[in-house]
C-alpha cells in the first residue's frame, strides 16, 4: 500500500515491466532518476505530474549483472498520501503542535496545515535556514501562520526537503 507502482527499466531506460501496464514501453532515459540510479540507489525529490492526484517520490536501485555491470533499474513510485496520513495524525505535540514537509522551492509538500493552502509556500526563518545551509536545528521562531512557536527542523537530503515539528 505504500507504493503506487513497481517497475523494471532496461539499460536504455525503457520500462519493460510494471505493475501499471500503462507505463510499459515508456522511455525514461532522460530522467534524472534514471541517470543517477544507474550509479546507485537514488530517491527523487517529491514532484507532481499532471496525471497524478498526489505528489510522488520515485525510488530506484540498479540491477547488476554477475560482473557488476548495470543492466537495468528496479524502481517504485510512492505517493505522499501515506506521509500525509502519518503527519496529520494527532501527535504528542499537543493541541497546537504540527508537523509538515517543505520542498527545496519552499513549497508545502504535505497536506495543508492549519492556515496554509495546498501548494502554498512556506518562507519562515526556520525553512530558510534549513534550505540555505542544508542543515538541521531548533529554536523559537515565527511560523507560517505568524505565531511564535518552539520548533525543530531537519534537512532531508534524500528528499531535498525540510521536515518541521512545531508547537505554539
Amino acid at each position: 500500500g505504500r507504493l503506487n507502482e513497481v517497475f523494471l527499466l532496461d539499460r536504455y531506460g525503457k520500462v519493460v515491466l510494471s505493475t501499471d501496464s500503462s507505463q510499459e514501453n515508456k522511455a525514461y532515459n532522460n530522467e534524472i532518476f534514471f541517470q543517477k540510479g544507474r550509479l546507485g540507489a537514488y530517491v527523487q525529490a517529491p514532484y507532481t505530474t499532471p496525471a497524478a492526484e498526489h505528489r510522488l517520490i520515485t525510488l530506484v536501485v540498479p540491477v547488476r549483472s554477475d560482473s557488476g555491470e548495470t543492466i537495468g533499474l528496479l524502481g517504485g513510485r510512492a505517493n505522499l498520501s501515506v506521509m500525509n496520513r502519518i503527519m496529520g495524525e494527532p501527535s504528542r505535540l499537543g493541541a497546537t503542535g504540527e508537523t509538515y514537509l517543505v520542498g527545496r522551492n519552499q513549497r508545502l509538500l504535505t497536506e495543508p496545515t492549519a492556515g496554509a493552502q495546498k501548494g502554498s509556500y512556506v518562507t519562515t526563518a526556520a525553512v530558510q535556514t534549513a534550505l540555505e545551509g542544508e542543515t538541521s536545528g531548533r529554536g523559537q521562531y515565527i511560523n507560517h501562520r505568524g505565531e511564535s512557536v518552539i520548533g525543530v527542523f531537519r534537512w532531508l537530503p534524500e528528499l531535498q526537503a525540510v521536515l518541521l515539528a512545531e508547537q505554539a
